[in-house]
């Protein structure tokens, strides 16, 4: 749909109050309450910030807010010994009328994280990281799901899907959504042992997850995977950089589907196709 440049303006503003309810007041100080102002000034410079732990998840660069209790709960029932926590920033994407459902669906389309590449140091360049992506209806009867967008979008929707990982073969994942208050949360369990040569995280024993907040002209992206594994894998294997890249993967997935071409640098995102 074209707009006239006398009409747009309005209906940035009515999208962007829809997105972003009772969240429009808040900056960054409110969203991140206990993170030290210099930690807040690299994130807007760097548009990035990154916290590792060896460990459960200290969930210390989690906005406050909505959906927080569900993220944090994502994470019970293991015992987690290492974690990766990012924040990112980003443009708004350019406003649309079904701005909350236009970005629910495209999360819902998990087909889209085949594809996704990486910086891979051993192989000078990078590798497709994620490949045949696509939902099951099951993880016994494995039977492929074609996408169908939603009209209306969930409080929560989980759903099983199979992703063929570069350093963990073939596996089946659980994928959750939740929304709430202009908030969306996507997140991935694994269902299978995952294995590198030999099995490295058991089933349950390894979930991402990313959390979705527009803020008035940034839309800020909070990211974690937290991962159960022994003591012969984290020697062999560089756990952080490994994990962190499935974050930055789940992220560069979100930039491919919502703002087409690639994010900007800076201003706004170029309207999706």
């Amino acid at each position: 749909m074209i707009f006239r440049r006398g009409t747009k303006k309005a209906i940035l503003g009515a999208a962007l109050c829809l997105m972003t309810s009772v969240l429009s007041a808040q900056n960054l100080e409110d969203l991140l309450p206990g993170l030290p102002a210099a930690a807040r000034a690299e994130l807007t410079e760097k548009r990035e910030l990154v916290r590792y732990t060896e460990g459960a998840p200290a969930f210390s660069l989690l906005p406050a807010g909505p959906l927080a209790e569900e993220l944090r709960r994502e994470f019970q029932g293991f015992s987690p010994n290492i974690t990766d926590e990012i924040l990112f920033l980003m443009p708004l994407p350019e406003a649309r009328e079904d701005g909350e459902l236009f970005l629910y669906n495209k999360l819902r389309d998990v087909t889209g994280l085949s594809g996704i590449r990486y910086r891979s140091s051993s192989r000078d360049g990078s590798r497709v990281l994620f490949s045949d992506v696509y939902a099951v209806d099951s993880p016994k009867s494995r039977r492929r799901v074609p996408f169908v967008p939603v009209s209306a979008i969930p409080r929560e929707e989980r759903f099983p899907l199979h992703l063929e990982d570069a350093n963990f073969g073939s596996g089946y994942y659980e994928a959750a959504l939740f929304h709430q208050e202009g908030r969306t949360s996507f997140g991935l369990r694994n269902l299978t042992t995952l294995k590198y040569i030999f099995p490295v995280f058991r089933e349950g024993r390894v979930r991402f997850r990313i959390l979705l907040i527009p803020l008035e002209k940034e839309l800020l992206m909070y990211g974690i995977v937290a991962a159960e594994t022994g003591g012969l894998v984290r020697s062999m294997v560089d756990m952080p950089s490994a994990l962190g890249k499935r974050v930055r993967a789940l992220r560069d997935w979100f930039v491919g589907q919502v703002y087409g071409a690639g994010e900007p640098e800076g201003g706004k995102a170029a309207p999706p196709q």
